[in-house]
């Protein structure tokens, strides 16, 4: 009984690996050093460094924001500011009256990296990451 348990580890443990990269999280589907359009998705998630997450998704054709901490969520309204390749810039005003602005960039994966801080308190900052790649649409 004993020898069929470890047989069965052993097999699980070799394996384990190939599971590991065969389903591991793969970059945007069009990876592209010339890529000239990204795609935002309607729903965006952006880690940031103060341990924070914004989430941006499209309601009805305007842009929303939201974030959560300690069971509150925090709402938002979206400005872009500009989407020219590379560059990301948008504006969040949050319903606190915080305004949080974020210009970043958008590496040849198509995952966008930045900085933020607020508008009313400027020493108010972080760097942020998203969460998932946009797509390269040309």
């Amino acid at each position: 009984m004993r020898r069929p348990l470890i047989t069965l580890l052993a097999a699980a443990a070799l394996a384990l690996p190939a599971f590991a990269a065969s389903s591991a999280i793969s970059p945007a589907p069009a990876h592209a050093a010339g890529c000239s359009a990204w795609a935002m998705s309607s729903n965006n998630v952006f880690r940031q460094s103060n341990n924070w997450f914004t989430h941006l998704y499209l309601d009805y054709g305007r842009w929303i924001a939201y974030t959560q901490t300690h069971g509150m969520y925090y709402y938002g309204t979206v400005e872009w500011r500009s989407f020219t390749q590379p560059l990301v810039k948008f504006r969040v005003t949050w319903r606190n009256g915080a305004v949080g602005v974020y210009e970043g960039h958008i590496d040849s994966w198509g995952y966008m990296h930045g900085t933020t801080y607020d508008e009313r308190n400027p020493a108010s900052r972080a760097s942020w990451d998203s969460v998932y790649p946009a797509t390269c649409v040309r």
